[in-house]
C-alpha cells in the first residue's frame, strides 16, 4: 500500500505491475531453490497490486455511475467463472504438463498482453490515469 501511494498513477506503472507480476510466474519456472522461489513470490506480490489497484481506479472512473454496481457484479461473475477454469488448467495431469510448465505458460499469458499494451500506451498523448476527461476536450 505504501508503494501505491508513492508511485505515479500512469498506464506505465499499471502495465509494469502486470508485467512484473507475470514475470514472477516465469521466474518460478526457472528457479530450482525454494528460498529463491519465495523471493519470486515476494517480487510478484509487490508488483501485481500496482496493476490491480490502478485497473480498479480506471474502471471506477470510466464506468457510468448509474451502472457501476451492475458492471462490478459482471466483473465479479467473470472472476468466479474463470476460477474453476484456472483450477482445471492447474491440475495438469490431463494436459501432461508439469507444474513448472504451467507456471511458464501462465506467466507468458500475463506478460505478453502486458507488453503489448505497454507499447500501445506509449502512443497515447496523456498517460495520467487521474486526468479529467472534460479537461481533454477543452
Amino acid at each position: 500500500m505504501v508503494l501505491l501511494t508513492k508511485l505515479p498513477k500512469t498506464y506505465l506503472t499499471m502495465y509494469l505491475g502486470l508485467i512484473g507480476g507475470g514475470l514472477s510466474f516465469v521466474l518460478l519456472f526457472l528457479v530450482n531453490s525454494i528460498p529463491i522461489a519465495w523471493m519470486c513470490e515476494l517480487f510478484g506480490g509487490m508488483l501485481f497490486p500496482l496493476f490491480n489497484a490502478q485497473s480498479a481506479a480506471i474502471f471506477q472512473r470510466e464506468a457510468p455511475r448509474d451502472r457501476l454496481t451492475q458492471l462490478s457484479a459482471v466483473r465479479l461473475l467473470f472472476l468466479r467463472v474463470t476460477m474453476p477454469l484456472g483450477i482445471l488448467f492447474a491440475s495438469s495431469s490431463f494436459l501432461g504438463l508439469s507444474t513448472r510448465q504451467i507456471y511458464a505458460i501462465v506467466g507468458m499469458v500475463i506478460v505478453l498482453p502486458g507488453l503489448f499494451y505497454l507499447f500501445v500506451s506509449f502512443s497515447q498523448p496523456d498517460n495520467d490515469l487521474l486526468a479529467n476527461k472534460k479537461q481533454k476536450t477543452s
